[in-house]
């Protein structure tokens, strides 16, 4: 994802059946869990949905479809609380909505729900942000303290939101 993304490529264009890149990101996260077969997510899966979350090239537009796809997706409470006492898991495109569906809504309200040094997604929780760039196009957020030293360490923060 990245090499395309660093190439110029127009993530906004969507393919005959309609997908987009942001779609297809979600879904590569769905098939990674349907081959590792548990409920925590691949960060390599997560990593592309992060990147093209921190590429700033993904409108509302396109962030409330991708939304309104999976939302149907994300399981119930009643769901869950099965799951867990069967021992169960969900489906992996369940899995995957109560990972991505989350992520997306706080992207639509400009918090952050993944970190911008080691790409985790968090869906429980919105992450710190800086001070300085709070609420602006190109807040980030960072999972812990060690990634947050880390992604300034870097530099790429004060450049444009940790790119």
């Amino acid at each position: 994802m990245k090499l395309l993304l660093d190439h110029g490529c127009d993530v906004t264009l969507a393919r005959d059946n309609g997908q987009t890149a942001l779609d297809a990101a979600c879904l590569h996260i769905s098939t990674v869990l349907s081959q590792v077969g548990n409920t925590a997510s691949d960060v390599g899966a997560e990593r592309c949905l992060a990147l093209l979350l921190a590429s700033r090239r993904i409108d509302r537009r396109m962030l409330e479809h991708t939304v309104g796809q999976f939302q149907h997706s994300v399981p119930s409470k009643r769901q869950l609380a099965e799951a867990e006492a069967t021992g169960v898991a969900l489906h992996p495109q369940q899995q995957m909505a109560r990972l991505v569906v989350p992520v997306l809504k706080a992207q639509l309200r400009n918090e952050r729900r993944w970190c911008a040094w080691c790409y985790r997604l968090t869906p429980d929780h919105d992450l710190d942000m800086c001070k300085n760039c709070y609420m602006t196009e190109w807040s980030v957020g960072y999972c812990n303290r060690d990634c947050q030293k880390k992604g300034w360490k870097r530099g790429g923060h004060k450049q444009g939101g940790g790119k």
